[in-house]
């Protein structure tokens, strides 16, 4: 499901939940969705006595206190009938978790299916015990442990189920053919890039392996996996040599899908930094040496991977980006269209602001950013969504060497937040979702505004030290 579907019908159920009285405490904790239906799906909310499970067509609520909550038939009957996890909290997962283990026997569950289906989903996101403990304050048994696809060191004995036995060992059988036979010349060869030491070269071939596994070749089962190992990496030589130049040290910039345009070459690329970003370019006329990745020209999406891979699609079926980019460029955000409404501080505000030090955000769109004190935040958040219907934001912290986000949201529900920052906004956040109170007055600060008025003071500051000193000197 798209973050557009899924921001209406999590938008939806809070507007459900607040018009009813006895609902509009509660906090949405997980949202499930038919795969091939968006409109048939359950929404889970719960408050201090109470869990509701809300159908998100017709909006019945089948109601439980947490005791006797059903995990099995309200989640993994779900998930295993075609439903899938768009959303979830770290609280509800702590209940399942605490669920799972408190059956007396795992055999109790009945749709396993469903619950492999949610482990795995918890394998996907990183979903750890440590984890769930620090976020929820809370100790819990590693219920991983019941999936199908766990491995541990128990006192230095491995563990796993049959079936990750088999796939691991299958794994050891193509990563060897891989480093022995079909690229051992790449792994060897001088010219190509420093040769690895064996045990990274094996790591290497490691992670060929797990990546062909997953893929269409390796699941064909009218030929054998040699044959199918050898048709993928004949298919894919420019983007293995690409990754082996990344492994190696060689390059930062790794090919992740290759096509053509009519007859013009052109390849998604990843282009890892330093400091951990990374930037993805729909690249044309591209080349692979022994030395790095090239290309002759490329369209530059800084790390949104979506909209690269959407273009990249429509490259592959002949279309053109520069009417996409032209595009974008007349598009307006949120903050522009509505800048005669928004009120912003005099330079004499902001020269008190910078002198107060002042705890600033840059508020960001997607498109256009400004200043924000962060006591205004929870009011800015609700304010633009109800004056401009769904509206995600995010905020940054000035002064981060780090450039992500502290705080993003969905509409004017937070979506992603740190502890401490939580802490200090939620409490007025609620106040407002809840129309307990009404949205304050806020000004904003114009950032080029901002920067002009933060150097001006630099230079005074300098030239009142160059003053006094030229006086001690005299």
């Amino acid at each position: 499901m798209d973050k557009e579907k899924k921001d209406i019908i999590l938008y939806n159920v809070r507007q459900f939940l607040n018009e009813n009285q006895e609902l509009k405490d509660m906090n949405i904790h997980c949202l499930i969705v038919d795969k091939n239906n968006s409109k048939n799906g359950i929404a889970i909310a719960s408050n201090e006595e109470y869990i509701v499970a809300i159908d998100i067509e017709n909006y019945e609520c089948e109601y439980s206190q947490e005791w006797d909550y059903d995990i099995d038939m309200n989640i993994f009957r779900h998930l295993e009938n075609g439903m899938n996890i768009e959303f979830i909290t770290p609280q509800y997962h702590s209940i399942i978790w605490k669920k799972i283990e408190s059956y007396e026997f795992i055999d109790g569950i009945f749709h396993k299916e469903g619950m492999q289906k949610y482990l795995e989903y918890c394998k996907d996101e990183e979903i750890t015990q440590e984890f769930l403990e620090e976020e929820c304050d809370t100790e819990l048994t590693d219920v991983m442990k019941y999936s199908n696809d766990y491995i541990a060191d128990n006192n230095g004995v491995m563990e796993m189920s049959r079936g990750k036995y088999q796939e691991e060992n299958e794994i050891h059988y193509i990563a060897f053919t891989l480093g022995y036979d079909l690229i051992n010349e790449m792994l060897t060869r001088p010219d190509t890039a420093d040769p690895l030491e064996c045990d990274i070269a094996y790591d290497f071939c490691d992670y060929l392996a797990r990546k062909f596994i997953k893929t269409d070749y390796y699941k064909d089962m009218k030929h054998s996996t040699y044959e199918m190992l050898q048709e993928w990496v004949n298919d894919n030589q420019e983007i293995i040599q690409s990754e082996y130049l990344c492994y190696s040290h060689k390059d930062n910039k790794c090919i992740i899908e290759t096509g053509k345009r009519n007859n013009e070459p052109v390849s998604l690329v990843e282009h890892c930094f330093k400091d951990g970003t990374k930037e993805y370019i729909v690249a044309f006329n591209y080349k692979v040496s022994n030395e790095k990745v090239d290309w002759g020209y490329g369209y530059y999406y800084g790390d949104d991977l979506k909209k690269a891979k959407e273009d990249f699609e429509k490259v592959k079926a002949g279309g053109n980006l520069a009417d996409t980019f032209k595009e974008n460029k007349e598009e307006k955000s949120v903050m522009e269209d509505n800048s005669s409404k928004l009120q912003f501080y005099d330079e004499k505000e902001i020269r008190n602001i910078i002198t107060n030090k002042e705890e600033l955000y840059f508020a960001d769109d997607g498109i256009d950013e400004v200043i924000i004190k962060l006591d205004d935040i929870p009011d800015f958040i609700v304010d633009i969504n109800r004056k401009q219907g769904l509206v995600d934001l995010k905020f940054y912290k000035m002064g981060n060497d780090l450039y992500q986000p502290d705080i993003t949201t969905m509409g004017e529900y937070l979506d992603k937040v740190k502890p401490e920052i939580r802490e200090k906004i939620i409490d007025r956040l609620v106040k407002l979702q809840t129309g307990e109170i009404e949205p304050k007055e806020y000004k904003l600060i114009d950032e080029n505004e901002f920067d002009d008025i933060k150097i001006k003071m630099e230079k005074e500051m300098n030239r009142k030290v160059k003053n006094k000193k030229n006086r001690e000197d005299r």
